[in-house]
């Protein structure tokens, strides 16, 4: 595919070709620039990008750049003053054309690598898809000295993904950025966990299952609906352990023996003011206080896999499972099924599906299209994750109420056996360097542009813009002196309103740290966020779409430590 031959015919058919007088003008150019290691930004009394010198070498390069990511097709936008694309070429003397940009048009980046291969590479090539070592630079050994910023704030684990060492355990062929997957508070030790969980990595401790409200009122009259969790956020913006726990269920005996019966006795005994039951469906049928599966077509994996592990201390990470776990008591990986105290809980619920009061076995011997329906009418009054609840957590019954299914938070006690895992591994996305299109004394340069955009002024750049544009001054705030727009307008698009980019977002080419900017940038964290951003700044409890992530064991139990992925030493992990 590559037709290197060809490739190399053809150069040496263009050097024959060019016109000696050509060739001569370009003897005027330093073979590189000059690069001083000690870069600026590394002095931490460097408060704004405005406070740095210039780019005063004679080579400035205006990089052609592929985005690597999905299939192409991606929205162009316009920034009419892109003062933060101008900041980093007036510290670098780099810049990207935006105008020669290239995406993967409609096909996936391998196809279209072969495309690039004929009609010409470009420079740099950007985003976290499969990248041919072979016609892009080994950075190995220009890392550690051209981006010391990158080396400190990535994890260990970030050089040992493939699209950034290649497949190559030790080498380097694309330096990272915008690291997603993965809490700020996690890769950056000065976030405030407070402050910050708009960039928050949504690592629960405790498991949760869903509820129907109603159902759960009538067996918990002192348990709240979403309306009142909703209503208590918006008055006092946070919620308390006692505010998230307000169904007591601290062990699986305690889920078997007391809540499973209430939500029973709720459905049974419940009536409508003219006498009849509320939770009768019709002649044949009630509401269900649960579902065992989610269709005789599907696994039983939501409930073998993840409920029971939940239920018996396992915390809410997803990689303590029924098949594998980490067994914290005798340090070795484990398959949970075959243990006896997973035998012994399973043996339990074997004998409450037999009995089929609590529990009902119609997602055993039902297709999932069926049990689906059911669950978006209803019919089950405790749905669970992954794959066992309503679409939306909501459900439209009979007479086209709608009614919504909330968490219910369960406060059960880690088992010494198990570890509290992170969810993820940080996924960063990478650049690339293209051979054929880069003069391999300009490498630092490039290195040294991407450093910059990774530090942390780079953040406070991408967020507010430099000083000297004038978009935000320095105010008292509970004490405490930072930044603040000066526009209420460009407050709303970076912090309030940010499913798309605002028109002056767009303009200024910020990151409101939801999606990505307007024009290309390099951030160390994902669109941009970072302990620097309006949203870890401003109050955002006027933010009533924000209930959800703040009425969660990640938000009140952030205290609790997770345990990076334990793996043996022979394999790369963090």
């Amino acid at each position: 595919m590559k037709k290197k031959w060809l490739k190399t015919l053809c150069a040496m058919i263009a050097v024959c070709l060019v016109p000696q007088f050509l060739l001569g003008c370009q003897s005027g150019l330093p073979d590189s620039a000059v690069i001083d290691e000690n870069y600026e930004w590394l002095d931490k009394s460097v408060t704004d990008s405005a406070r740095l010198a210039s780019w005063e070498e004679e080579i400035k390069l205006d990089l052609v750049a592929w985005n690597t990511n999905q299939m192409g097709g991606f929205k162009r936008y316009t920034s009419s003053n892109d003062i933060v694309s101008a900041e980093i070429k007036r510290v670098t003397g780099v810049s990207i054309n935006t105008d020669k940009l290239i995406d993967n048009a409609g096909k996936t980046a391998a196809v279209r690598f072969g495309d690039l291969l004929t009609t010409g590479l470009p420079d740099i090539a950007f985003g976290s898809a499969w990248i041919d070592t072979d016609e892009v630079y080994d950075l190995t050994e220009y890392i550690d000295k051209y981006c010391p910023t990158i080396k400190a704030r990535m994890p260990e684990s970030v050089w040992t993904v493939r699209t950034i060492n290649g497949g190559q355990r030790g080498k380097v062929y694309a330096v990272p950025f915008g690291l997603g997957n993965v809490s700020l508070t996690e890769v950056d030790q000065g976030a405030d966990k407070t402050k910050s969980m708009m960039f928050e990595y949504n690592h629960d401790y405790y498991p949760y299952v869903l509820v129907r409200e109603d159902i759960l009122k009538d067996a918990y009259p002192s348990a709240k609906t979403q309306g009142e969790i909703q209503a208590l956020f918006d008055s006092q913006g946070y919620f308390t352990e006692a505010d998230l726990f307000d169904v007591p269920i601290t062990s699986a005996e305690a889920f078997r023996t007391s809540f499973l019966p209430k939500i029973y006795g709720a459905i049974r005994n419940t009536k409508k003011p003219d006498g009849t039951y509320k939770y009768r469906i019709n002649a044949e049928r009630w509401v269900e206080p649960m579902l065992i599966g989610d269709g005789n077509d599907r696994d039983t994996w939501s409930f073998l896999g993840i409920l029971l592990p939940f239920l018996m201390g396992a915390t809410a990470t997803y990689t303590n499972t029924m098949f594998t776990y980490w067994d914290a008591i005798d340090q070795v990986c484990k398959v949970m099924a075959a243990q006896d105290f997973y035998k012994a809980e399973l043996k339990k619920w074997v004998e409450i599906i037999a009995e089929g009061r609590y529990a009902s076995q119609y997602g055993l011997i039902n297709a999932n299209s069926l049990i689906q329906s059911e669950l978006n009418r209803g019919y089950y009054a405790i749905a669970y994750p992954p794959n066992c609840m309503p679409a939306g957590n909501i459900a439209t019954l009979g007479d086209d109420t709608v009614v919504n299914y909330r968490k219910v938070y369960m406060k059960i006690p880690q088992n010494e056996r198990f570890e509290y895992f992170v969810n993820a591994v940080p996924g960063p996305s990478g650049v690339s360097i293209f051979k054929d299109s880069v003069r391999e004394s300009d490498i630092p340069q490039i290195l040294r542009w991407l450093d910059f955009q990774a530090s942390e002024l780079g953040d406070k750049l991408f967020a507010w813009g430099p000083e000297t544009a004038g978009l935000f001054e320095e105010k008292e705030v509970d004490g405490k002196t930072v930044r603040q727009y000066k526009s209420e307008e460009l407050v709303n698009q970076m912090v309030y309103s940010t499913a798309s980019l605002g028109k002056d977002v767009q303009n200024y080419n910020l990151s409101n740290g939801a999606i990505e900017s307007a024009q290309p940038v390099f951030p160390f964290f994902y669109c941009g966020g970072s302990k620097d951003h309006p949203k870890c700044i401003y109050d955002l409890s006027k933010l009533s779409s924000l209930v959800n992530v703040y009425f969660s064991s990640a938000a009140v139990n952030s205290d609790k430590q997770k345990v990076k992925l334990a793996r043996s030493p022979g394999i790369d992990g963090w």
